[in-house]
């Protein structure tokens, strides 16, 4: 299921891949997208969960679609040059995180033993210096970028290659078990 954009363009568009609003990591999310934009202008950011009523979308470079459905959702998903997860990982993150790969972008995963685990061809920060770093890095570098996505999609194939072969050896053990009869 996975289906980047079949151009392999793309638009200087940061994705912000959680809930919006009030929690601590999107406050700091924001504030190291505001000294981004300090030194450059040359991007927008995309939050598609941010309530209309939010302080940050009175910025033009902000694009908010919170009332989008899925497909629409995917479209602009694969215009997107980066991913942020946050730093505070909460239930279905990952999902997220495989979203945006399977979409053919590359996502800044907070650094974590579970997020390494994980995604590890993906690039992590700890910090918001981290953050600014690899952000002008996969705003300025196209060949980063779409190496970065290779092998995060290689990656995802990988795992999910060798759940399909779990999943045929699980089978026919059950099948042999359950053709053996038992012994009294």
């Amino acid at each position: 299921d996975i289906r980047p954009s079949k151009t392999g363009n793309y638009q200087k568009i940061i994705y912000w891949g959680d809930i919006a609003g009030r929690t601590k990591s999107f406050i700091e999310f924001r504030s190291s997208i505001e000294q981004l934009r300090k030194k450059r202008t040359d991007f927008k950011v995309w939050v598609p969960l941010l309530k209309d009523n939010n302080q940050f979308l009175k910025n033009d470079w902000v694009i908010n679609n919170n009332s989008i459905n899925k497909r629409i959702f995917f479209k602009h998903l694969r215009t997107c040059c980066v991913g942020v997860s946050p730093k505070k990982q909460f239930y279905d993150w990952d999902k997220t995180i495989i979203e945006g790969i399977k979409s053919g972008i590359p996502f800044i995963i907070y650094d974590s033993l579970t997020s390494k685990g994980l995604f590890g061809e993906s690039t992590f920060y700890r910090s918001n210096k981290d953050l600014l770093a690899l952000l002008n890095k996969y705003l300025n570098e196209p060949q980063f970028r779409n190496s970065i996505v290779e092998k995060s999609i290689g990656e995802l194939i990988n795992k999910h290659n060798f759940l399909k072969k779990v999943k045929v050896i699980n089978r026919l053990i059950n099948k042999t078990m359950n053709g053996v009869k038992s012994v009294h």
